[in-house]
């Protein structure tokens, strides 16, 4: 997401304290998601799945459906966690100078 995508929502810097933070980070995480346009937009591709899914089946299946996706959802939420502070980990062993580009 380009920082112009951000709208007014100032994200706090990555510091070791939000890192350590599960919950802080978590809240962080989920904004960074809650502005990216292309997770709006699929979120929305997913709701209206989820609308024609549950039209196709019956209640009970359906019911299965969204908690098995619930733990998927779960399970790529923790791992954005860990992705996350293994990046910002990364980040301190290498840092970059401003401007620097990046890369190796």
């Amino acid at each position: 997401m380009s920082p112009e995508d951000k709208g007014t929502f100032e994200l706090p810097p990555l510091t070791p304290e939000l890192v350590e933070d599960d919950e802080r980070l978590a809240a962080v995480a989920d904004e960074v998601v809650r502005l990216d346009p292309t997770a709006s937009r699929r979120a929305h591709e997913i709701a209206e799945h989820q609308s024609w899914l549950r039209d196709a089946v019956d209640a009970e299946t359906y019911r299965l459906v969204l908690e098995i996706e619930a733990r998927q959802t779960e399970r790529w939420a923790d791992l954005l966690l860990v992705v996350a502070a293994w990046a910002f980990g990364e980040g301190r062993r290498f840092p970059m100078a401003p401007g620097d580009g990046g890369g190796s």
